[in-house]
């Protein structure tokens, strides 16, 4: 179905206490069409002392909860719209909680036009929410305070360093990072080498960030591109996507006459020559 805003992505946050031979809905709803903020799983994320905190609103109104007794039982809505987060004029919700300070958490709110609307950081489990700075984001020479270039509803992620809950990486099309809480924010990857951008060179749109367990330093990261790797905080970054088959293919062309010889168009990864049978 094509995705519209009132379009419901069929359904919420399911539980289940047998291994998953049934499922219980515990927030959202399931099916149909909807105008509320009760619609669309976002995200759901696990706080340092077992709080769960999930959010709504994939094409629809967003909105943030936490169940607070860590078993999905009971919900209440985070987002109050006195407390520093609103109630209205945003959709998905990226959530990321803080490892080492289990009130610390970092919510990024997509705009109703898809652009990145904040960046909200709670440090009393989501009473109270403050708005971080936008990070200041170079696109090939051009400065923009949307760094998911309208695209929120596609490319948005974070993560907080498990030893540090002011060290936070947020993704769009690049990787930004804070060591300040979100005052500040640092480019640390560029799509594109042209404009003369900081940062290093690393595939567009980010869907995954990971801390190695225990590590800030050690980060991956996941995008149109595959995998990539850091060993130093993102001072440098290299490629792990060698004989990794992901790559998406919108098209494919066979040679009329020769055995084995293909050119290929490759979602946002070029264009690809085969010259020989199997996995290439």
């Amino acid at each position: 179905a094509a995705a519209s805003s009132r379009y419901c992505n069929n359904g919420g946050f399911f539980k289940s206490t047998n291994g998953g031979t049934s499922w219980t809905l515990v927030l959202g709803t399931q099916g149909g069409s909807c105008a509320t903020s009760n619609c669309s799983a976002a995200d759901i994320e696990i706080a340092a002392d077992g709080t769960l905190y999930a959010s709504l609103g994939i094409f629809n109104q967003g909105s943030i909860w936490k169940s607070a007794t860590g078993n999905a039982g009971s919900w209440t809505q985070v987002n109050t719209g006195g407390n520093g987060f609103p109630t209205a004029g945003f959709q998905r919700v990226e959530i990321a909680c803080a490892p080492s300070a289990a009130g610390t958490v970092y919510a990024m709110a997509q705009n109703n036009n898809s652009t990145l609307l904040n960046i909200y950081k709670t440090v009393n489990a989501g009473t109270t929410w403050t708005t971080c700075t936008l990070p200041s984001w170079c696109d090939q020479g051009s400065a923009s305070t949307d760094m998911t270039r309208q695209q929120a509803w596609y490319d948005l992620i974070a993560a907080v360093d498990p030893n540090n809950a002011n060290t936070v990486l947020v993704g769009g099309v690049d990787v930004m990072k804070t060591t300040d809480g979100g005052t500040s924010w640092t480019q640390i990857s560029r799509w594109s080498t042209f404009g003369g951008c900081a940062g290093v060179s690393m595939h567009a749109d980010q869907h995954a960030i990971v801390f190695q367990p225990g590590s800030s330093s050690v980060i991956y990261f996941g995008n149109d591109g595959g995998i990539y790797r850091t060993a130093n905080g993102g001072t440098a970054i290299a490629s792990k996507s060698t004989s990794y088959n992901i790559t998406q293919f919108y098209a494919a062309a066979i040679h009329p006459s020769t055995a084995d010889y293909f050119l290929t168009g490759a979602q946002d990864n070029g264009s690809q020559q085969f010259t020989g049978p199997g996995m290439n």
